[in-house]
């Protein structure tokens, strides 16, 4: 996951070079989504997501967001079998 992390921080700035804020609200919701709410650096990219999207009005990714952060409350799902 170090790499992954590595490799969404690096997207993250780019983004953030450009300018373009929705992708980069995105690229961070999308690390929050993979990662989970454990990963140390979650909260960070969590709350700069959610800054973002706040800002935008982007209610079904902040949805998405408050799920993905609320998912590491919930009892983790196993197989059965």
């Amino acid at each position: 996951m170090d790499e992954a992390a590595r490799s969404f921080r690096e997207a993250a700035e780019g983004w953030r070079e450009l300018g373009t804020v929705f992708d980069l609200a995105l690229c961070r919701l999308d690390f929050v989504i993979l990662a989970g709410p454990g990963h140390p650096e979650t909260p960070a990219a969590a709350e700069e997501a959610r800054e973002i999207l706040t800002r935008l009005r982007a209610k079904p990714f902040l949805e998405r967001l408050e799920a993905a952060m609320a998912a590491g409350d919930a009892p983790e799902i196993g197989a059965t079998r």
